[in-house]
């Protein structure tokens, strides 16, 4: 009878076996989760190159709106700038308008004075011819008595 050895009962084969089974699945665990790491380490690149990426766009973004922002801003002041400078013009326009329109005022009164002083003389011209008329009527009335 062979006697074989044995560990709390349990025989050396058995024993090994059973320890050659926990190795096996303890290194399909290891590789196991070795892969899963390895997903996540990809995962984990990838997302990094992503948020690099955005990053960049993000900062390209920013310097898009700053430049932007200093145009509208610079274009803003010119219109700003332009509101004034027509608002100067068309307070010139009335101005002039104003200058015009008193020089025209004053041609009209002047026109009036000339239209009245016209009539005077209109007047006067008519009452003069009136007398001459009545002064050659009389004078031939006269003559001929």
């Amino acid at each position: 009878m062979i006697h074989k050895k044995t560990l709390f009962g349990y025989k050396e084969e058995e024993v090994k076996q059973h320890l050659r089974n926990l190795e096996k699945d303890h290194s399909q665990k290891l590789t196991s989760k070795r892969q899963k790491l390895r997903e996540i380490l990809d995962k984990n690149n990838k997302l990094r190159k992503q948020i690099d990426h955005v990053a960049g766009e993000t900062e390209r973004l920013t310097s898009i709106n700053e430049t932007y922002s200093k145009s509208a801003n610079a274009f803003m002041q010119e219109i700003k700038d332009l509101e004034n400078k027509l608002t100067l013009i068309k307070k010139e326009e009335e101005r002039k308008k104003i200058a015009s329109f008193t020089i025209l005022d004053e041609k009209v009164k002047e026109y009036k004075n000339f239209c009245s002083a016209l009539n005077s003389s209109m007047e006067e011209i008519t009452s003069i011819i009136e007398r001459n008329k009545m002064n050659v009527s009389s004078g031939n009335n006269q003559d001929s008595k």
